[in-house]
């Protein structure tokens, strides 16, 4: 009911998602694609190792001594990782557009492509690893989880989508749910399954019937809801605005009212004004004291101009200005 960050490490990218194995943290840094974090102890994460790609990573999925990295353009990524501090590529599976998601079970990753939908992957071999066979959805492919012989799809503005895997050659959409707002996340425990849907905050599942998917519950995260977890009877959410939100997993009604116990975030608030000329303003609000760094990119994903590299600003809320130019 109180939970608290007590330890943080700056990567140098983006990172986008993380996956624990142990006393070590994997988190897909985007544009630095793999760092390796020694967690071992909390209060002070630190970096061991890293792998540059030259792609852009978006989600990982470790199994054993093998990390299978989402890296966009350059498709499924697989690293050795048993000697964390220097992960090496062994394998690559290249994907139609850009792969978005993983999922690993036994020998056959699931990765979800942003144009193509569900890859269904034989890595038995990870230095060739081989498409078996695909299930093209109707949205934009964000994110998946695998529950038995389903594949549950975040599928974007087509909400939610359940794959049957269980001929992994022919896999095919068995129910869908469209969800109020954009499916990005999804996380599953037994029947119920998570999604974060952007600005429609937490949406709650129940898949006992994979032909009909039904909504029982759901809950407004404040924000933006960028990416969904279960452990247990508890549902983690990160949102763009604010923060970590954590609560029961199966919410008793489509129309439950609560409060989650959160983490206060980095909110970073709408340019003002925008579109602007000659400058605008961008404010920002800090839960702690500590480092900043502020960083303008276009849309493709290119750095237009750092406003802030790694200066101390105290807890709250700042402005910054910037007048339009690049570095």
């Amino acid at each position: 009911e109180d939970p608290r960050i007590i330890g943080s490490v700056d990567t140098p990218g983006r990172a986008l998602d993380v996956a624990i194995d142990g006393d070590l943290a994997f988190v897909a840094d985007f544009e630095w694609c793999l760092q390796v974090v020694d967690i071992s102890q909390p209060e002070n994460p630190q970096i061991i190792g890293s792998l540059f790609t030259q792609g852009e990573a978006v989600d990982v999925f470790i199994v054993g001594d093998r990390a299978y990295v989402a890296d966009r353009l350059l498709g499924l990524q697989i690293i050795d990782i048993s000697i964390p501090e220097n992960p090496q590529i062994i394998g690559n599976f290249d994907t139609p557009t850009y792969a978005e998601a993983v999922a690993v079970e036994n020998d056959v990753a699931y990765v979800m492509d942003w144009g193509a939908g569900l890859l269904v992957v034989d890595i038995s071999n990870p230095a060739s690893p081989q498409l078996i066979g695909s299930a093209d959805t109707p949205g934009y492919a964000e994110d998946v989880a695998i529950v038995g012989d389903m594949a549950c799809v975040a599928d974007g503005f087509r909400g939610f989508q359940v794959i049957d895997i269980s001929n992994s050659a022919s896999p095919h959409i068995v129910g869908s749910l469209d969800t109020p707002g954009f499916a990005l996340s999804v996380a599953a425990e037994g029947n119920i399954v998570c999604v974060a849907d952007q600005l429609s905050g937490l949406q709650v599942i129940d898949i006992s019937n994979p032909a009909s998917p039904t909504f029982v519950g759901s809950v407004d995260t404040q924000g933006s809801a960028r990416c969904a977890a279960v452990s247990g009877n508890f549902a983690f959410v990160a949102d763009w605005r604010s923060g970590l939100s954590v609560f029961p997993a199966n919410c008793p009604s489509p129309n439950l009212s609560y409060t989650p116990a959160r983490i206060p975030g980095f909110a970073l608030h709408t340019a003002t004004p925008n579109p602007f000329n000659p400058s605008t303003a961008v404010s920002f609000e800090l839960p702690a004291a500590g480092p900043v760094q502020l960083k303008v990119f276009d849309i493709s994903g290119r750095l237009v101009r750092t406003l802030i590299a790694g200066d101390f600003r105290d807890a709250g809320i700042h402005h910054c200005t910037w007048k339009g130019r690049d570095d």
